[in-house]
């Protein structure tokens, strides 16, 4: 049986997989707090780490139910 969407994607060069809580602190120093960054997204930089993992709680609970909208955490191979 396969899951919709998968928890897990590969290709040559990247992993997309379901985001993790210990996610939080390279999230929010790599692009979440950046101001460029959420310049042309749906959201607002975050203020600091709590707000990133307050957003992660959401994600691992939208994949732990199997409703919502669920994201990827994006990484090299």
């Amino acid at each position: 049986m396969s899951t919709f969407p998968p928890e897990r994607l590969e290709t040559e060069r990247l992993i997309l997989r379901v985001p993790r809580m210990r996610d939080a602190g390279a999230i929010f120093e790599r692009y979440a707090a950046d101001e460029e960054v959420s310049r042309y997204m749906l959201w607002d930089p975050h203020a600091d780490i709590q707000e990133t993992r307050l957003f992660l709680a959401s994600c691992v609970h939208a994949w732990s139910v199997g409703e919502g909208e669920r994201s990827w955490v994006i990484t090299r191979r």
